[in-house]
C-alpha cells in the first residue's frame, strides 16, 4: 500500500497523545504487548479478549510461533496454494506432510473447490489447515458459506486451523468481510498485521488472535527466543494506528479500488500475453503471462531497467511459474503499469 509518513500518522494523535508522544521513555516493551495496543486488538475480534492476543515483531514472527507451537513431524497440513512462503514452508521444515489445496483460475477470480478438500481430509484428517484469506498472492477471498463450511471440517477431529489474516480490512466490497477465524473456533489462529492494511510496513508489529491459553504459552515461548518483544515505539504508535483503523484503510482501499479500475479497463482490449483473473479484496493480484515468457527474467530485467518490482510466481510455493504478483496499492501504480506494459512491448512483441 501507500505509505505513510510519520507526521501524518501522527496528525492522528489528539494533543494528550501527542504528549505522550514526546515523552515516551524507551523502555523494553511487555512481551505480550503493552496493554493498551491489544486492548484495541482485540476490540476488532468478537469473543477474544486482551489476554487472548499476542504482539510480535511483525507478521511473520507470529506465523512463525504459530507453526512452531502447534506443528510436529506427526502433523498432517492442508495449506492453501499458491502460498506466501511463509505459510508453506515452515510447516515442511518442521517435517510435517503438506497436502497442497489448491486454488483455481476461473474467469471472475480464483475459487477453492471445497469437495477436493473435503475427500482430502475424510481421507486422512489434517491436524492442521492453513488457510490465507484474504489471499497473496491472488487476491481471492472466499464466501461467508465456503469459510464456515471449511471451520466446520476443522471441527470433525479437532484440528488447528491458522488463517493468515494481514490482509484483512481491504476487501473491496466490505460487506463481504471475513469473520476472524479466532472468533469462530477455540482452535482457530487469526495472524493480524499493522503492515499490510496501512501502508505501515516501517512499523513492525503483528499479532496472533486465539482464545487457547495453552497455544499463547506455546507461541510465547518461541517468541522469547527469538524478539523477546516489540519496539515500544512500535508499539505506541500501532496503538494510534488501531484507534484510527477505519479510515486509514478506507484511504487505502480507495487507492487500490482507483488503481484496479484501470487495470480492468487495460485487460477489458483485447491481449494476447496476459491472463488476467480479478482479486475481490487487498492490494495484489496474480496475473499470468504468455508461456514462451520467462517471468523470472522478466522480473530482473524489469527491476534493473525501470527500477519496478514484480513477484515472480516461483516464489510462492506450488504456483505456475509464469505468474507473477501485480501490488497495485500505490498512488503512482498508473505510470509505473504504464512502463512495465511498454517493457513487455518492447522486449516481449
Amino acid at each position: 500500500m501507500e505509505t505513510l509518513h510519520v507526521d501524518q500518522l501522527i496528525s492522528y494523535a489528539s494533543d494528550a497523545d501527542k504528549k505522550e508522544w514526546e515523552t515516551l521513555r524507551l523502555d523494553y516493551a511487555h512481551e505480550r504487548g503493552s496493554l493498551k495496543l491489544r486492548q484495541s486488538i482485540a476490540s476488532h475480534y468478537p469473543n477474544v479478549t486482551e489476554e487472548q492476543i499476542l504482539v510480535f515483531a511483525g507478521a511473520q514472527e507470529a506465523i512463525f510461533c504459530a507453526m512452531n507451537a502447534t506443528i510436529t513431524s506427526k502433523s498432517r497440513c492442508g495449506v492453501v496454494t499458491p502460498a506466501y512462503e511463509a505459510l508453506f514452508e515452515i510447516p515442511k521444515a518442521l517435517g510435517a506432510q503438506i497436502v497442497p489445496i489448491p486454488l483455481k483460475p476461473q474467469s471472475n477470480g480464483w475459487f477453492l473447490d471445497i469437495d477436493d478438500l473435503k475427500r482430502a481430509h475424510v481421507e486422512k484428517p489434517f491436524t492442521n489447515l492453513i488457510l490465507n484469506f484474504p489471499h497473496n498472492p491472488t487476491g481471492t477471498l472466499l464466501s461467508l458459506e465456503l469459510f464456515e463450511e471449511i471451520v466446520n471440517l476443522s471441527l470433525i477431529n479437532d484440528s488447528w486451523i491458522v488463517n493468515d489474516e494481514v490482509f484483512r480490512g481491504l476487501e473491496h466490497n466490505p460487506a463481504k468481510r471475513l469473520p476472524p477465524i479466532a472468533s469462530l473456533t477455540p482452535r482457530g489462529i487469526s495472524i493480524g498485521s499493522i503492515s499490510k492494511p496501512h501502508g505501515l510496513g516501517g512499523l513492525r508489529i503483528g499479532w496472533l488472535a486465539c482464545q487457547s491459553p495453552e497455544l499463547l504459552e506455546r507461541a510465547l515461548f518461541y517468541k522469547q527466543s527469538l524478539s523477546v518483544c516489540s519496539s515500544s515505539i512500535d508499539d505506541w504508535l500501532a496503538s494510534l494506528v488501531i484507534e484510527h483503523s477505519s479510515i486509514l484503510r478506507r484511504n487505502a482501499t480507495l487507492i487500490a479500488l482507483e488503481n484496479l479500475e484501470f487495470i480492468d479497463k487495460h485487460f477489458a482490449q483485447p491481449h494476447t500475453k496476459f491472463e488476467w483473473n480479478a482479486p475481490s479484496a487487498g492490494c495484489v493480484a496474480f496475473p499470468a503471462l504468455r508461456k514462451d515468457i520467462s517471468v523470472t527474467h522478466l522480473a530482473n530485467s524489469l527491476l534493473s531497467k525501470h527500477n519496478i518490482m514484480i513477484i515472480p510466481g516461483e516464489c510462492f510455493s506450488q504456483s505456475a511459474t509464469n505468474r507473477f504478483r501485480l501490488g497495485y496499492g500505490q498512488k503512482n501504480f498508473k505510470e509505473v503499469f504504464n512502463t512495465f506494459c511498454n517493457f513487455l512491448d518492447m522486449d516481449y512483441p
